[in-house]
């Protein structure tokens, strides 16, 4: 039985919690980092990375080069460290357009970059020597064109570089793409194979996005026909007898016309997540895993949240059972002129049974005038409990359009307080998402106005079917006045207690 606000003698650790499965509760950022000097369309932003105490975020405008810009976590603090680009670039390459990121190793791409030809791109490799980022090398594509946009895609695992170049022409077929990897052999990088798609044609940009975890190279072509038009497929590469080969082409079931399914990708050991952002409209993500060799599609993750134009899938980061995802044309709050460009970034875990989607946070950050919009989610980025999103044309103090970078804290429970002010005497309503179905849930009172109270339950019951609840609370005409801080807490995974973020309520 539910008692509604029956202050319990028991500790909110001592309660077995489980949250739901559907939905998702809105939050603020904790951090809102931006370039001081950014200028309009520095887009900083556009490609964000974070891994142990490194958080990397590029600017493919700013200083009208491109830059990256590092922060260096010490204590619970991110502290800037360094803005950093390229020995050779100049105007218009676009450095920090992609970044890849593998211990204290970085690789950053610079499609524009005009060494073999106009925009035959070029990449930048940087080594962390305990206090800055240096570079080591620049690499380009050893047959490089005009046009080719090498580094438009790159993945790094060790000593092996593997980069995309979407828009090259093997055997004359304009815009098939092709992928190049590199060893680092004694320290120094050297070409290693060039290769392409079994069937690749015209247009299909093979290499639009890569993975690797060294052993196996994942790779898209966005464009490829797959029985409809511009479905997209994805390429898995083993070496065998020393040589990168073809092993498997690969697509899903569920996929129509213009899905660019293969937009973006991230590799989680034997795991992987795919990007599909104009699937049915509003964009998902599809997972697959490695059984016996073979790449078998398990999950396709979409949001009841999302609507036609959102684009979720744009960017993707999976590091099971988290999965983050990058919705740039979704509608902020309050929602820009134009609806939809504000952005969000979505957060589901997988509590056991199923992906549950317990967190999203949408751009607060909207663009009165329109044009452009701040388009959160470009990028995103996850390590442990933190997430990034990348918003590149949000307007800051500074300057109009001169991008923003957004950290989140991320819980494992969703809860959203539905009606945060509410009249003394009428019901509050709450839900709870994100924990394993018919198990547990508690909600606690953490705080009133904001002062920390003794942890009691507030209440606490078993979640339905699908890992979710939905409480219509009375507020007591006794409590008028109070801001109350609840929080909520369930088993989200199998032997797993997670904790939702603090939300508040006001009694009037």
């Amino acid at each position: 039985m539910i008692h509604p606000f029956h202050i319990g003698t028991a500790a909110l650790a001592a309660v077995l919690f489980t949250l739901p499965a559907a939905g998702q509760a809105v939050e603020a950022p904790a951090e809102v980092l931006i370039d001081p000097a950014g200028a309009p369309f520095g887009s900083f932003g556009r490609e964000v990375q974070i891994q142990g105490d490194h958080m990397l975020i590029g600017a493919n405008g700013a200083d009208n080069q491109g830059a990256v810009f590092a922060l260096r976590k010490s204590g619970t603090t991110w502290n800037p460290t360094q803005k950093f680009t390229g020995s050779t670039t100049s105007q218009g390459d676009f450095f920090g357009f992609t970044i890849a990121l593998d211990g204290d190793q970085v690789v950053v791409g610079a499609q524009q970059d005009d060494d073999m030809g106009s925009q035959s791109g070029s990449v930048f490799l940087f080594e962390w020597d305990g206090a800055a980022w240096n570079e080591t090398a620049q690499i380009v594509a050893p047959d490089g064109a005009a046009q080719d946009r090498f580094g438009s895609a790159i993945a790094l695992a060790g000593d092996l570089l593997v980069v995309g170049s979407s828009s090259n022409d093997p055997g004359g077929m304009v815009d098939a793409g092709s992928v190049y990897t590199f060893r680092k052999i004694a320290g120094t990088w050297t070409f290693e194979q060039k290769f392409n798609g079994s069937l690749a044609t015209d247009g299909d940009q093979f290499g639009w996005d890569v993975a690797t975890d060294g052993q196996v190279i994942l790779a898209s072509a966005i464009d490829e026909n797959n029985g409809l038009f511009d479905t997209g497929v994805l390429y898995a590469f083993e070496q065998v007898g020393g040589v990168w080969t073809e092993v498997q082409r690969f697509t899903s079931v569920g996929l129509g016309d213009g899905d660019n399914f293969g937009w973006d990708l991230d590799l989680d050991g034997s795991r992987l997540a795919v990007g599909a952002p104009q699937h049915a409209g509003t964009g998902a993500v599809f997972l697959f895993e490695r059984q016996g060799g073979v790449w078998v599609e398990t999950d396709v993750v979409v949001s009841a949240s999302t609507t036609a134009g959102d684009a979720l899938g744009w960017a993707v980061d999976l590091q099971y059972p988290v999965l983050v995802a990058g919705a740039p044309g979704k509608a902020g709050i309050p929602a820009s002129p134009a609806g939809q460009g504000d952005g969000a970034v979505f957060k589901w875990n997988f509590n056991g049974v199923q992906w549950a989607d317990v967190n999203h946070w949408v751009s607060q950050d909207t663009n009165v005038t329109g044009f452009p919009l701040p388009q959160l989610g470009m990028s995103v980025a996850l390590d442990d409990k933190t997430v990034l999103g990348g918003a590149p044309f949000a307007n800051t103090a500074v300057s109009g359009t001169a991008g923003k970078a957004y950290r989140f804290d991320s819980k494992p429970i969703g809860f959203e307080i539905e009606t945060p002010n509410v009249i003394a005497g009428q019901n509050a309503t709450l839900s709870i998402y994100g924990g394993q179905p018919n198990m547990p849930y508690g909600l606690a009172l953490v705080g009133i106005n904001g002062n920390p109270y003794p942890t009691y339950i507030v209440t606490q019951a078993n979640l339905d079917a699908s890992g979710q609840v939905t409480l219509d609370v009375p507020s007591p005409i006794s409590f008028v006045g109070l801001n109350l801080q609840l929080i909520a807490g369930a088993i989200w995974q199998p032997g797993q207690i997670g904790i939702s973020n603090q939300k508040t309520i006001t009694i009037q």
